[in-house]
């Protein structure tokens, strides 16, 4: 995986898997506990899409969600998004 997406950006992996036709869901499990769920390919998008954030260096944070940017990559029963925000340890 490291090699396919090493040059990728947050957003070009994004549109990887929007080509693909990749969703997953986001729901409430319970009041303290947020479920994602997604086939193979939906986890798969998600570890690239967290890989891609780690290594950009042009923004720190990619947002998306079911009824805003990103929706195309959420199925009809989501009802949450995320926000994935790297640090500096330092």
């Amino acid at each position: 995986m490291k090699d396919e997406i090493e040059d990728m950006s947050p957003d070009e992996v994004c549109g990887k898997y929007a080509d693909l036709g990749i969703k997953i869901t986001v729901t409430d499990l319970d009041k303290d506990v947020v479920l994602v769920e997604g086939t193979k390919e939906g986890l798969e998008f998600l570890a690239e899409l967290f890989w891609a954030q780690a290594h950009d260096t042009e923004d720190d944070a990619k947002q998306l969600w079911p009824t805003g940017p990103g929706n195309i990559l959420f199925t009809e029963k989501s009802t949450r998004g995320f926000y994935i925000r790297r640090i500096d340890p330092h």
